[in-house]
């Protein structure tokens, strides 16, 4: 591992007959969250850092609420990465 390790979980109030739709966004580029179907179809962030200090990832995610209306809400999350693993030597 070359850095720590974050996990988020995102939740969002929507149809349970349709799984919501998680995106992150870094730069120009666009990613697809996977989803936890056994934690009510919840968004699993989860990322590596090889380097400290605060963190902002932003992202949105699609979904049918509960009156299946189609939304798109806009999150953010901000942590901070304070410690670092030592990387242990290789195995021989």
């Amino acid at each position: 591992m070359t850095g720590e390790t974050v996990t988020a979980r995102i939740y969002i109030n929507h149809n349970d007959s349709i799984a919501p739709i998680f995106y992150v966004i870094d730069g120009l580029d666009t990613a697809r969250l996977s989803i936890d179907v056994n934690d009510n179809n919840c968004g699993i962030f989860r990322a590596a850092y090889r380097t400290m200090g605060e963190k902002e990832v932003n992202g949105f995610v699609d979904f049918l609420d509960n009156k299946s209306k189609r939304q798109t809400f806009y999150y953010t999350i901000k942590f901070k990465v304070e410690t670092l693993p030592s990387i242990p030597p290789k195995l021989k």
